[in-house]
């Protein structure tokens, strides 16, 4: 092992270690912190970076244990702190994750990365005005990075109060701030040939193609593309690789893996892949690459499923919905994109490869058991006052509330005090953090016989989980697509689902009561329901996908009538 004498030289392999570390060259992350490390064993930087690269390779445990002795070798190393505070964020240990966060701040208070980090957390834990102005603070550290600016409008989303105008002009400023600053690299002539009958070549972009929300909704979509019309590329920013991962691969005609590249390089990729049509999945979710569509690089651009509201860039200029999440005349003014609605909802669900038999109604045992497995940040005060209401009005009743924040005792203490609070007895919750496998978080669905939705924010993935495993689903609809989803998927499952939508507070706790003193008819759906979401639109693939591929052809025949004639070869 070399022996590292100079301080110049120990500076210089730290910052090669962790270049290479956010570069996905992990072995090479590693080999230069083990290098300080064997030299130096007190080393804090050293020790964080062991924990850093333990983390990504899985090993939680020995991340932690590697953080904290960090910390013990410098408490006042502000990175330590952060570095510990994103694995217990991760775990589901928020209460002490925000601690960190908050020492990692007081020892450096332009710490802008644990002021985003702090946001992370506080979200999480359904605090969510506090998480808006602790991005609003890192955003003011450092105006100009991008992911904190998306996770601002991101967790804006979940405000109870929201103002549809101000977070429109919120999006425009992004890309105001961030896109049009591109300027002269922006690209504004593509070498694709407009013949509008051809072959497509459809890329799409996306941090989340494995065990995600968002894989049970492409999957369908990459594997029924009609591959005499459509060639399909996948450029995935592969943070995380699991057996979906491979799934979505195998099916995909082409897979990029364009973890670690910069934004320049993957325009370039995607520009020698001619690709007609470029899709962004992620919106300003966690880990986009909404940089790369500013630049333009193919020449049509959409955005698609993984946000529900405009990116605000007008470098895309569509945004796919239906007229369910979307009425006609109702958010146009609020997108830079133009809507395109597709036939149905805008959502074609496929579960994850399992089976988890669907049970027993619990009401056919005893009590209605309500649920709510939704993310906290969704679970505002005036969700959970609307549910303490159905609560009150159904004797006996109980409410299993399951959410990755949940698994902390602190968040879990806080949620029971907010429903005590509205005259809702402890020993009528169940709060649950989340399960470790999807066949044990399925399973929780036979413990609940009505699930009631959020709002503003409406569920989605648990809409349709819920619905798989028979449990009828209570939505309240409102202006905005993100109030509407569950318009749009209750009404693709079609049937007597139509009737749990509701118009306003009081028409959603009629129906739960109704449904709740319902008990016969609540197993008679529970039986039927599976099946009758399989033969639904919801889950046909062929069909759905026939719709998306018009909507991508007309898209790509309105191009070619505005640029006629032969291409220039790049």
């Amino acid at each position: 092992m070399l022996n590292i004498v100079n301080s110049t030289t120990i500076a210089t392999i730290l910052k090669n270690a962790e270049d290479a570390y956010f570069s996905g060259r992990i072995d090479e992350s590693e080999r230069l912190f083990r290098q300080v490390h064997a030299n130096f064993p007190a080393s804090a930087e050293a020790l964080r970076g062991l924990g850093l690269v333990a983390g990504i390779r899985g090993d939680t445990s020995g991340a932690m244990r590697l953080m904290r002795e960090s910390i013990n070798a410098d408490p006042t190393f502000p990175e330590g702190y952060n570095g510990l505070g994103n694995l217990l964020n991760t775990a589901g240990q928020i209460e002490e994750a925000t601690q960190m966060f908050r020492r990692a701040i007081e020892l450096r208070p332009t710490y802008f990365q644990a002021f985003n980090n702090l946001g992370n957390s506080l979200r999480e834990a359904g605090r969510i005005e506090e998480s808006v102005a602790a991005y609003r603070q890192a955003l003011k550290l450092n105006p100009s990075h991008t992911m904190i600016a998306s996770n601002l409008l991101y967790t804006s989303q979940f405000l109870a109060d929201r103002d549809e105008q101000a977070l429109f002009a919120e999006h425009k400023r992004w890309n105001q701030n961030y896109a049009a600053a591109l300027g002269s690299q922006r690209i504004t002539a593509w070498p694709n040939e407009p013949l509008s009958e051809r072959r497509l070549r459809i890329g799409y972009v996306s941090p989340d193609f494995r065990t995600h929300s968002v894989a049970y909704f492409i999957e369908n979509i990459i594997e029924h593309h009609d591959r005499s019309q459509t060639e399909i590329y996948c450029y995935a920013d592969e943070h995380i690789r699991d057996k979906t991962s491979e799934s979505l691969q195998s099916k995909s005609d082409h897979w990029r893996t364009i973890t670690g590249i910069s934004d320049a390089q993957v325009v370039e990729m995607i520009r020698a892949d001619r690709i007609d049509i470029l899709v962004d999945l992620a919106g300003h979710t966690a880990l986009n690459r909404l940089m790369i569509f500013s630049h333009h690089p193919a020449p049509v651009q959409v955005t698609y499923l993984g946000y529900p509201d405009t990116t605000g860039i007008d470098a895309i200029e569509y945004r796919l919905t239906d007229s369910f999440a979307d009425p006609i005349g109702t958010t146009e003014m609020f997108h830079t994109e133009e809507l395109v609605r597709l036939p149905g909802s805008f959502l074609c669900y496929r579960p994850p490869e399992m089976s988890v038999p669907v049970r027993i109604s619990p009401s056919q045992l005893g009590a209605v058991a309500f649920g709510g497995f939704n993310a906290l940040a969704k679970c505002n005060p005036r969700v959970i006052s609307l549910w303490s209401k159905i609560l009150l009005q159904v004797p006996g009743s109980r409410f299993l509330m399951k959410s990755l924040g949940l698994r902390d005792l602190a968040v879990q203490k806080r949620i029971a005090e907010m429903f005590i609070a509205n005259g809702i007895t402890p020993d009528r919750l169940d709060l649950r953090g989340s399960t470790v496998s999807l066949h044990d978080h399925f399973s929780t669905y036979n413990q609940v016989d009505i699930a009631l939705d959020t709002f503003p924010y409406n569920g989605a993935t648990t809409t349709c989980e819920a619905l798989w495993m028979g449990v009828p689903v209570i939505t309240l609809a409102g202006k905005s697509s993100l109030q509407r989803v569950g318009v749009s998927l209750l009404h693709a499952v079609g049937g007597e689902m139509t009737g749990l939508i509701a118009n306003d507070e009081q028409q959603y706790l009629r129906i739960a009561c109704d449904l709740a003193n319902n008990p016969a008819h609540l197993n008679a759906l529970r039986t039927n329901l599976r099946t009758q979401m399989q033969h639904s639109s919801l889950m046909n693939g062929k069909s759905f996908t026939l719709g998306l591929k018009n909507a991508y052809r007309t898209m790509w025949q309105r191009w070619c009538q505005k640029n006629p004639g032969p291409r220039p070869q790049p």
